[in-house]
């Protein structure tokens, strides 16, 4: 049987870079900064990311949510 803090070390080894921002989400904020700015910069090189990022309008984003706060 696997108990958490196995499945927790295989996620880290064997996961993505998403999977492992989330496992690390409560590290503390200075080594946890080093460590997200590490993971994004590896999603980002993910040919889907990359090409769903391109996709994403951000002056259309930022007008809806501007509009959705009523700013």
């Amino acid at each position: 049987m696997w108990n958490d803090n196995d499945l927790k070390d295989w996620l880290l080894e064997n996961g993505g870079p998403a999977i492992q921002l989330q496992i690390n989400r409560d590290l503390p904020d200075q080594k946890l900064y080093g460590y997200i700015e590490n993971a994004v910069s590896r999603l980002l090189k993910i040919e889907g990311v990359a090409a769903f990022l391109n996709c994403l309008d951000a002056f259309k984003t930022m007008q809806e949510t501007k509009r959705r706060l009523n700013i």
